[in-house]
């Protein structure tokens, strides 16, 4: 697993140029109606609390700073460490 190397923080949020990327991308799945199915949210959440980097108090990632009951309900949103992926939704 890799880590991160230090950026500065706004507010507890590590700030790196793709951290404006990932904004954009999580906030165009919101206005879109863009989540996952409620087991996948489910597997990703589960992984996030075993790993080192959750914190409980706030279910957010020290890594990436992300709210984690949002981040993981995203289609675009991975986890920075590679424990979990985008989800790519089957169309029909």
């Amino acid at each position: 697993m890799r880590r991160l190397s230090r950026a500065p923080k706004v507010l507890g949020i590590p700030i790196r140029p793709k951290t404006a990327i990932d904004l954009a991308k999580a906030a165009r799945d919101i206005t879109t109606k863009r989540f996952v199915p409620d087991e996948i949210k489910q597997k990703r959440i589960d992984i996030c609390r075993g790993c080192d980097r959750w914190h409980e108090n706030s279910h957010r990632c020290l890594e990436c700073g992300c709210q984690m009951r949002v981040k993981t309900s995203l289609q675009s949103s991975s986890c920075p460490l590679g424990k979990w992926d985008a989800h790519r939704a089957i169309r029909e």
